[in-house]
């Protein structure tokens, strides 16, 4: 899907709503992270469940986001630049 700068918009709402929290909370516990981990995150979108993992995983692991929407991926290296354990990645 290619996400325009107004589709891109609607997704990240989306993902900051209520609904959006609940389904990354589940997703996060589901995953049952380990400090030290390195996790990958295909279809990372905006960035939303990078942050929680970044933290999870710690100074010690790192966690790889890749999307093929490079407005998404704007939004998401802002949303993570104070990271040092993320890479994100357009392909």
């Amino acid at each position: 899907m290619r996400f325009n700068k107004n589709l891109s918009s609607l997704q990240q709402k989306m993902a900051a709503s209520s609904a959006g929290t609940h389904r990354r909370f589940e997703v996060f516990k589901a995953l049952g992270i380990i400090s030290g981990q390195t996790i990958l995150d295909v279809g990372c979108g905006a960035g939303h469940l990078i942050e929680d993992l970044a933290l999870a995983v710690g100074k010690d692991g790192k966690v790889i986001g890749i999307d093929p929407s490079e407005t998404q991926l704007d939004s998401a290296h802002e949303r993570c630049k104070s990271f040092n354990n993320v890479e994100l990645l357009c392909v």
